[in-house]
């Protein structure tokens, strides 16, 4: 999209996310800084990226 990172997510929102690790779009929204623009257009892939990185440190 051409935007800076911290346009996005600031540092601390990112260290917000990964402590929390939010399941679902419900948790994510309670984060201070992911306000319902930020839900709409980047919730569901945030969630995506966190699954799959969590999918990855499951033990075989």
């Amino acid at each position: 999209m051409g935007y800076p990172p911290y346009i996005i997510a600031s540092n601390q929102l990112l260290a917000d996310i990964a402590k929390s690790n939010p399941k679902n779009i419900e948790e994510l929204s309670q984060l201070k800084g992911m306000g319902k623009r930020k839900i709409k257009d980047y919730g569901e892939e945030i969630l995506l990226i966190l699954e799959n990185f969590y999918d990855v440190l499951k033990p075989l």
